[in-house]
């Protein structure tokens, strides 16, 4: 049910934009994953993958 629904939202920093978005990318899947045994929870889904573009500047 849409008000039974919960958004968790990953921030990450790191001076190398593709290795944050790496990193958000891969926590949110492995998040994704482990959430079935931790909260048996099957309808988990990934609302945006994480982006980086070259000589993006960090978000404040």
């Amino acid at each position: 049910m849409q008000g039974d629904s919960q958004v968790v939202t990953i921030t990450v920093s790191d001076p190398a934009p593709f290795i944050a978005r790496d990193i958000a990318n891969t926590t949110a899947n492995v998040f994704k994953r482990e959430i079935v045994e931790i909260m048996s929870m099957n309808n988990v889904k990934i609302l945006a993958e994480a982006t980086a573009y070259e000589f993006q500047s960090p978000q404040h």
